[in-house]
């Protein structure tokens, strides 16, 4: 994989799986941003409910929970003509506890990321938030310096895409969950080797993000992805009955699609190139802090640790005095022993 970027499981398994992660990655900001980044070495990872799509983690969750209904009911309906058929043929079980685990995840995922009350399950499916941290391909985009970068007045921070794959975050405690604590037990005795990668972490007073993963766009995309997942945790190769366990499949089903929520956009938002980086924890809660989001009220945010050398440059956006800006922003990078980090200028004829 392109600069020893390890992709997501869910990447590898998707149509488009061989696109390369760029070496560098951008974060649109604002002056603020740039200097907190700087003196705390980190980023922030908001709350996808809170993020500028309105159909943020629903956009694909309504595709995965029609995707998965549809084969519950395929399962269901081969039983069915099984049942009614003239030739000795046994009800599958098997397919009976897909079919069930398949319904029961869907609702779980249909609960991720909502402000409803929560579902009675161990899980709380509606307290599972995802956490995301967004950034663009492109080092010079309009329409980032738009959106992200202060109408221009910003900057654009060019991260190398290894060091994205190793940022890490806190937890609010050291202890766990008892009934978590089993659940992971039966989660790790219940998986067969095949499907290894979907493996949950150990747990640690620390946790990694995932990612960077790149955004996939518009309603025929995600349903690919979706369907692509599916087929991936499909359980249709097993053999050994205990390894079909309803409560197996939708528990399996509904911790491995989380991180799958965060991956997907509206088609109007193509323009921005974006890839991002994840939190979704079905165990443990991420040590969340909270910014002022204007109307949103207080936004809710994960501080992503950057590991040493992980700016390589920084973009001056194309509005303001450009040459003042980049007079203080030596000073600034200079301050915090980055005098490595390359300065670039924005080349957009923008007038903010």
């Amino acid at each position: 994989m392109a600069d020893g970027v390890r992709l997501t499981a869910y990447a590898r398994g998707m149509e488009d799986r061989h696109k390369p992660v760029p070496k560098l990655l951008y974060h649109y900001t604002n002056t603020a941003g740039l200097a907190g980044i700087l003196a705390s070495n980190s980023i922030w990872a908001t709350d996808a409910q809170y993020l500028n799509d309105t159909r943020e983690v629903r956009f694909t969750a309504d595709k995965l929970v029609e995707l998965l209904t549809s084969r519950a009911n395929v399962l269901d309906l081969q039983n069915h003509a099984a049942d009614k058929s003239t030739d000795p043929v046994e009800i599958d079980d098997a397919k009976t506890e897909r079919a069930e685990g398949f319904r029961t995840a869907a609702r779980l995922i249909r609960a991720v990321g909502t402000v409803d009350k929560p579902l009675s399950n161990p899980f709380n499916a509606s307290d599972r938030r995802i956490y995301v941290t967004s950034l663009s391909a492109e080092a010079d985009s309009l329409s980032q310096w738009r959106g992200y970068g202060a109408n221009g007045g910003g900057y654009a921070i060019g991260f190398s895409s290894s060091s994205l794959s190793e940022l890490r975050f806190k937890f609010t405690n050291t202890e766990t969950d008892p009934l978590k604590i089993f659940a992971i037990a039966q989660l790790e005795s219940s998986i067969p080797a095949e499907m290894d990668v979907f493996r949950p972490r150990p747990l640690d007073h620390f946790g990694s993000a995932y990612g960077p993963d790149f955004t996939r766009y518009g309603d025929d995309a995600v349903r690919a992805m979706c369907q692509s997942f599916i087929d991936r945790i499909g359980f249709d190769g097993l053999k050994d009955p205990e390894m079909v366990r309803r409560d197996m499949v939708s528990t399996t089903t509904f911790l491995t699609s989380l991180r799958l929520l965060a991956l997907a956009k509206d088609r109007s938002f193509e323009p921005e190139s974006e890839w991002r980086v994840l939190i979704a924890e079905p165990y443990r809660t991420p040590a969340v802090s909270f910014r002022d989001g204007g109307p949103k009220g207080f936004v809710p945010y994960v501080a992503l640790e950057l590991p040493k050398a992980s700016v390589e440059t920084v973009w001056i956006g194309p509005g303001g005095d450009t040459k003042l800006r980049e007079h203080s922003l030596r000073l600034m990078l200079a301050s915090r022993g980055l005098d490595d980090v390359e300065i670039e200028h924005s080349e957009v004829p923008f007038r903010a």
